[in-house]
């Protein structure tokens, strides 16, 4: 039985958005490696958010 994904909403979208962007700003020349933990500081996310 297969069933069809679920549509995502669009303001959850649209956040998802913002966090992997905030994420890929927390990278610059003098930071051009940050792990997990160090991304998420520099983005203002939990760890797990900048996981996804």
């Amino acid at each position: 039985m297969k069933t069809d994904p679920q549509p995502i909403a669009r303001a959850d979208f649209i956040e998802g958005m913002a966090k992997g962007m905030a994420v890929l700003e927390s990278f610059d020349t003098e930071r051009q490696r940050l792990n997990a933990t160090q991304a998420a500081e520099r983005a203002g996310l939990t760890r797990a958010a900048a996981r996804r």
